[in-house]
């Protein structure tokens, strides 16, 4: 895996509450944290990758957010508001 480097992140007291109560809590939120971070590092960098050469202007960016928002919102039963 390589070395190790410490990241500090800020979460509601009820979560600190929990950690101090619970210590075991501390290793899981550590690896469900890893694990995400890692996916959306994968996603981003496959983004990058896939429109490395394309052009696309910030209309059709607008457009495509848009689109996207809605259907996350269709997905999860969200009002949308676009």
């Amino acid at each position: 895996m390589g070395m190790k480097r410490t990241i500090t992140i800020e979460a509601p007291e009820e979560i600190a509450l929990l950690l101090d109560r619970y210590p075991g809590l501390k290793k899981i939120l550590e690896d469900s944290a890893i694990t995400l971070v890692k996916e959306k590092m994968f996603k981003l960098a496959l983004a990058d990758e896939l429109t490395r050469d394309t052009e696309i202007s910030e209309k059709e960016i607008l457009e495509l957010d848009k689109e996207v928002k809605r259907s996350l919102a269709e997905k999860y039963g969200i009002s949308s508001r676009h």
